[in-house]
């Protein structure tokens, strides 16, 4: 039996990796997890056992490689004090010269080392004078990285409608395409309060259950189409793919639901129709 401990690095990216040493970790406790520089620092979130033949099938899985120790951890504070001082400065230029971009965040790689900045904006942004600003500052290298909107949900420990964490910073490692024709699949209400996550963007959560719509979709008759039941010829008025049944308005006046065992097969969608 092998281990995969949950850690969440630097801006809630989660990430499993092996504890091929069996290190004794308990949530909350600081590690490092091999990459480059000596490793990269996470905090533990959770942990599963998996047999041998269950982590092949996982892939390539990056490694634990030590606890983390005091000097680490000042190490760290030190770090983020000065991403948020870079923070600042980055922000206070980008007003001053009218830049149409919105700072989301800062990295910095390893003491005097690269600073990235990200940013959101709506468009192409000419920064090149914002570069050359922050470079006098920080006499360092600069690069700054325009995000998308959904990285930059992604980014941060946000709510979602659930109320649980924006599972795009909580479980997701990629972000699949979401179009509105999943949520007209599944039938669901067509409003931006419904559709829309913290990101503004269409859910991530409406591509869950797609796939069973999608067969779902083969077994059920078309609302408003004409079926033959156990107790008579009717039109269908609604379905209900979880429940498997069907609604109907028989032509003596009763409405009736059935599940999709009680009604004829030739009465059912079958794949490939339409």
């Amino acid at each position: 039996m092998t281990e995969l401990i949950c850690i969440r690095f630097r801006r809630w990216r989660r990430e499993f990796v092996l504890n091929p040493e069996g290190l004794e970790l308990e949530p909350e406790d600081w590690c490092f997890v091999e990459g480059e520089r000596g490793g990269e620092l996470g905090q533990v979130c959770g942990r599963i056992g998996l047999a041998d033949e269950d982590i092949a099938s996982l892939g390539a899985c990056r490694r634990l490689l030590r606890r983390a120790g005091e000097e680490d951890l000042r190490r760290r504070e030190q770090r983020e004090d000065r991403e948020r001082h870079a923070f600042k400065i980055c922000r206070d230029q980008i007003e001053f010269r009218e830049l149409p971009m919105k700072l989301v965040d800062v990295e910095l790689e390893g003491p005097g080392g690269r600073l990235t900045f990200y940013f959101t904006s709506e468009g192409r942004v000419d920064f090149r004078e914002l570069v050359k600003d922050l470079a006098a500052v920080f006499r360092t290298r600069i690069e700054l990285r325009q995000i998308g909107v959904r990285d930059d949900a992604r980014r941060q420990p946000v709510l979602g409608a659930c109320g649980q964490q924006a599972c795009c910073s909580r479980i997701l490692r990629d972000s699949d395409p979401v179009t509105l024709k999943m949520a007209k699949d599944q039938r669901l209400p067509l409003t931006p309060s419904k559709l829309l996550g913290v990101c503004a963007r269409l859910k991530c959560c409406l591509t869950y259950e797609l796939e069973f719509y999608e067969k779902m979709r083969h077994r059920l008759p078309r609302v408003g189409s004409r079926l033959s039941s156990p107790q008579g010829p009717g039109k269908v008025l609604q379905v209900h793919p979880f429940r498997e049944e069907v609604e109907m308005l028989l032509d003596d006046g009763r409405r009736i639901t059935l599940s999709l065992d009680a009604l004829p097969a030739r009465g059912l969608r079958r794949k490939g129709s339409h």
